[in-house]
């Protein structure tokens, strides 16, 4: 068993990163909620903040999480996704269709990590390469949902 501790708390989303199977799944659809919950209650700007301080937040909590576990990126760690998930809703309009499908493109990419996602994530073997891959994943899916509303309004 994985020692636990405020930090690790925050960088495995509670008890999300423990979810099985997929604790990656598990924390991008935690994040997608979230993210239209705040999209309706928050303005751009305060969201932008928002998303400023977390990823200062996860990128210690990451940090402290690897060294105490001793090892990189997790599975249980879902901050990361969450990071790459609020890129893409807080750009995208609140839309079920547009959500599901950021959804389903996002994890496309953190798992199938094509170039230069998967260079970043092999070669930053830090706190900060754990994010960033899922940052590169979150702007991979935004060029694929503009692509796409050319051709499906819906989303």
């Amino acid at each position: 068993m994985k020692p636990r501790s405020f930090w690790t708390n925050v960088a495995t989303l509670g008890p999300t990163g423990f979810m099985r199977p997929g604790p990656g799944t598990w924390g991008s659809l935690v994040s997608i909620f979230a993210a239209l919950i705040l999209r309706f209650y928050l303005t751009q700007p305060v969201l932008w903040a928002l998303y400023a301080v977390v990823f200062f937040i996860a990128w210690y909590a990451v940090h402290f999480t690897e060294v105490l576990w001793m090892g990189h990126d997790h599975s249980e760690i879902v901050i990361d996704e969450l990071l790459g998930v609020w890129l893409v809703c807080f750009l995208w309009p609140p839309k079920p269709w547009g959500f599901l499908s950021i959804f389903i493109i996002f994890r496309f990419f953190d798992i199938l990590k094509p170039w230069p996602i998967g260079a970043v994530d092999k070669k930053m073997r830090s706190s900060l390469g754990t994010i960033v891959d899922d940052i590169l994943a979150g702007v991979f899916t935004l060029g694929v949902m503009m692509i796409l509303r050319v051709f499906v309004k819906a989303i």
